[in-house]
């Protein structure tokens, strides 16, 4: 709700901590598309960083894993700023399998009945259809399930829960473990849970394994960038797109340069040509064409 003062000014009142970064962060979303038009006029090699001065304080330690104290801003990774759409369009999956992950799914019944499959991937708040940077890497990690043998939404709760219990974390998908014994215990159980052969086993884990490759992670253990597919999803893609909550507001930038592809997208739309676009960034043609692609490939 908004509240005009008597100096004109309107305030933003909010009912939670969360409510006020997620204002926070869509108005400074809204500033980046601003930014990224007078962008070329700066040296592009400036990058942005964005993130709320408590963040990183924690105060208690869980078998969950770090709690942020309370009333404290949450880390720019988990704020929700993400729609389906977006998010769907960055990873290249259907939205209506996105969807699925996050609100759940319905399935038929006897007797025109139905059950519903609860979601595999828990959004910071329930209200919102809104994923955050963490969620945008449990889909990425998702993804390469689906690609091997689907997601079988029952058969990947239980196999994230046992994860959760043996790993201590609240989004196992997303957390470094997975680098190493986290890749292999996942695969073990759901690949028992759906009977999937020993050779179909060890074809998930490596297509797991180029997954993960696409994350950075800090000392902490948490995903802090993702580096998407931006061709037809082959396991050693060039990383030139990186995703990064704390650079450009979360949007997709070239690697190093803090430049959306969004921009360099939306100018070539407008008639400009990859060369006039590759001087005035300052950039090798391949990493212009790279980000149209991103841009401009069916969503």
């Amino acid at each position: 709700m908004e509240d005009e003062g008597r100096d004109g000014v309107f305030h933003l009142w909010a009912k939670s901590p969360l409510d006020k970064d997620f204002i926070r962060h869509s108005a400074l979303r809204s500033f980046g598309s601003w930014y990224g038009c007078v962008r070329p006029l700066l040296h592009h090699r400036d990058q942005i960083r964005i993130g709320g001065v408590n963040g990183g304080i924690v105060t208690k330690q869980t078998r969950t894993g770090r709690r942020a104290r309370k009333g404290a801003s949450p880390a720019p990774r988990d704020i929700p700023v993400y729609s389906v759409v977006e998010a769907a369009h960055y990873l290249q999956i259907p939205n209506t399998t996105l969807r699925s992950w996050i609100s759940g799914r319905r399935y038929p019944l006897q007797e025109d009945r139905s059950g519903f499959f609860p979601p595999v991937i828990a959004l910071p708040n329930k209200r919102r259809s809104l994923l955050s940077f963490t969620n945008l890497v449990e889909a990425h990690v998702l993804d390469a399930i689906r690609r091997e043998h689907g997601v079988k939404l029952k058969k990947v709760r239980t196999a994230i829960r046992y994860m959760k219990e043996r790993m201590a974390v609240d989004h196992p998908l997303a957390y470094k473990s997975m680098v190493t014994d986290g890749c292999d215990l996942f695969v073990e159980r759901y690949s028992k849970l759906i009977n999937v052969s020993r050779e179909g086993q060890l074809a998930m884990v490596e297509v797991l394994g180029a997954y993960l490759r696409r994350i950075d992670w800090d000392a902490s253990g948490f995903a802090i960038r993702l580096y998407p597919f931006t061709r037809k999803r082959e396991l050693e893609e060039p990383r030139t797109i990186v995703i990064d909550p704390e650079v450009s507001f979360g949007k997709p930038v070239l690697v190093g340069t803090g430049i959306p592809t969004a921009t360099v997208a939306e100018r070539y739309k407008a008639g400009e040509s990859v060369d006039d676009l590759t001087n005035d960034y300052d950039l090798k043609r391949a990493e212009i064409e790279e980000a149209i692609r991103a841009e401009l490939r069916a969503a």
